[in-house]
């Protein structure tokens, strides 16, 4: 990557950025016998992909005003070779955009507003090898608007609120690569469209000042067109899905942040949040509607005790929980919830070393990761320690 920042006089800030990347991906894909006395492979894919792209800034300030405008484009190429069967389907994905925004600040407001302008394309798809399906262009225009604002009340509690649009255009990955977790495979869909979502947020700050500071928040958002991995088919032993638009989803709910200052070496801080996320419309499969959206829990929080001192060093509890979830579409596979520590500890010896410790899922907990329809769990306790040399 490169860049440059240019100030030229009082014409305001001009920042400029271009990238390249290039990478290489190698997957391979097995399966376990019924009675799980041996294993074959299945497929082996190689997967090189090229991003390349730029971006351009300009912002000034007129006194309480300041105006921002930009633009960037971003071009993505890639490819999935599948060996074994000697088939290989590539594609190029174009994105450029762009946006405008202006932020006043009289007195104890501020407004922000700002639009972006987007089109989108996936082309030159192809496979060779193989029985080759018809993989269609995407071209799609979408325009973004969003507006903020924030009223200080006093000088310790504040009031905001936003309401925006945005999309997601669907991934070379979702549109043409088919993959498989355990028992699970997961059909590619060419004829994805992009998600769309509408929302709106709106809270208060409370700053304490030594006593910290919370943040209260209500969320609402619609997304339209969302990709999701519908069930097609299902065994004792095996899943397959491929991955849909479904009609409309629905996320709202309510967040809480906080951050106490209860002593000068502690500090405590967490969060909590309840999203009621569920499948609205579906027209093509009406027994969706109402079902929780996959990988998405109704409840989740934190919370972090940090004590830090020269003569002690650095001491960090960590206490993470999420309440239960669903694995896929239809709401059959149950993951269950977890709650989990972790802990971590450093100590400086001497001004060149510091001596460091780490316990993650401290109490071994099992965290249900996935289900193919076979139990997949996560990482068990992990213990590790190390030393850092200035």
């Amino acid at each position: 990557d490169a860049g440059s920042d240019w100030t030229p006089g009082d014409a305001g800030r001009v920042r400029l950025r271009f990238y390249d990347t290039e990478q290489k991906y190698r997957q391979s894909f097995s399966a376990i016998s019924e009675a799980r006395t041996t294993e074959k492979v299945t497929a082996l894919h190689l997967d090189p992909s090229q991003q390349v792209g730029g971006t351009v800034q300009w912002a000034r300030s007129y006194g309480k005003l300041t105006v921002v405008a930009g633009g960037d484009v971003l071009d993505a190429r890639g490819t999935d070779l599948e060996q074994r069967s000697e088939v290989s389907t590539s594609a190029r994905q174009r994105g450029e955009g762009v946006y405008g925004e202006v932020l006043w600040q009289p007195a104890s407001w501020s407004f922000a507003l700002s639009s972006r302008f987007d089109h989108f394309g996936s082309f030159d798809a192809k496979q060779v090898g193989g029985t080759p399906p018809v993989l269609p262009n995407i071209d799609e225009n979408v325009f973004d608007p969003r507006i903020g604002v924030v009223k200080r009340v006093t000088g310790r509690v504040s009031l905001t609120a936003s309401a925006f649009r945005a999309f997601r255009g669907p991934t070379m990955n979702e549109l043409y690569r088919q993959f498989q977790v355990g028992q699970q495979i997961t059909l590619a869909n060419a004829a994805l469209k992009s998600e769309r979502a509408t929302g709106f947020e709106a809270g208060t700050l409370l700053n304490g000042e030594r006593a910290g500071s919370v943040r209260l928040g209500y969320f609402w958002t619609q997304v339209n067109r969302p990709v999701a991995s519908l069930t097609l088919s299902s065994t004792p032993t095996s899943t397959l899905f491929q991955r849909q638009n479904l009609g409309q989803l629905r996320s709202e709910g309510f967040s809480a942040e906080w951050e106490l200052r209860p002593a000068g070496f502690l500090t405590v801080t967490g969060g909590y949040q309840y999203a009621n996320s569920i499948v609205t419309k579906f027209q093509t499969d009406p027994t969706l509607v109402g079902k929780w959206t996959p990988q998405v829990p109704r409840n989740m929080a934190s919370l972090q005790m940090r004590m830090e001192r020269d003569r002690w060093g650095v001491l960090s509890v960590d206490l993470r929980t999420s309440g239960q979830q669903f694995d896929d579409s239809a709401n059959r596979f149950r993951l269950a919830g977890y709650a989990q520590v972790d802990l971590y500890a450093e100590r400086a010896i001497g001004n060149r070393f510091r001596v460091y410790g780490s316990a993650q899922n401290l109490l071994d907990q099992p965290v249900e990761a996935g289900r193919t329809p076979l139990l997949t769990l996560g990482a068990p306790r992990i213990l590790s320690v190390g030393i850092r040399l200035r």
